[in-house]
């Protein structure tokens, strides 16, 4: 059986040892994919999933403030995002 690659390091799902702000950005990706992010205020959520293959936006809408959302992304965009004080989780 082949392995296959993962796009980030897998850990325990509760189990995260690197918080970083995030500062949207249109044209650059993150350190990391992230395991995780945390939204600290109210808002809209545009990023690029770690799995794809090309640059294809998801949008998360009406995320409220104090959201855990347990996605991978490559990206978090400026354009059409809303939300703010958000901690990329590794």
């Amino acid at each position: 059986m082949a392995l296959v690659p993962k796009p980030y390091i897998a850990r325990a799902p509760s189990v995260r040892s690197r918080g970083v702000p995030v500062v949207p950005s249109d044209t650059v990706d993150l350190e990391f994919p992230t395991q995780g992010i945390w939204v600290g205020a109210t808002g809209d959520l545009r990023v690029n999933m770690a799995g794809q293959t090309s640059p294809n936006p998801v949008n998360f809408l009406a995320i409220e403030s104090g959201t855990y959302l347990p996605i991978a992304v490559t990206r978090i965009f400026a354009t059409g995002t809303t939300a703010q004080n958000m901690v990329a989780l590794y």
